[in-house]
């Protein structure tokens, strides 16, 4: 069994298609309950609440990356705007009032 290759939109994308800035979008996000609130973390991300993601919004992948300086493999949380997201985004946005919380 291969990996499964997952359609879907990195966040920068899927700002960019919304005509934001990426920082703005998770910021939006943020502040309209969809995404959950900023910790003081280092390891903190942008982080969609299970609602989003069971409902086919987003996913939420971990990766993994070497870095080169110190040689060490470090995994990461990657949180992907699948297609039905981004056009229920779209829509989101587009409605000034609409909050999730």
């Amino acid at each position: 069994m291969g990996v499964r290759l997952l359609q879907g939109h990195s966040l920068k994308e899927a700002a960019q298609r919304l005509n934001m800035t990426q920082p703005a979008l998770i910021k939006t996000l943020r502040e309209r309950g969809v995404f959950k609130a900023k910790t003081n973390s280092q390891f903190d991300h942008p982080a969609p609440h299970y609602r989003f993601i069971r409902d086919g919004i987003f996913v939420v992948q971990l990766r993994a990356y070497n870095n080169v300086q110190t040689g060490i493999k470090r995994q990461y949380n990657a949180t992907i705007v699948t297609p039905k997201g981004l056009a229920w985004l779209d829509e989101f946005l587009n409605d000034s009032d609409q909050s999730v919380a």
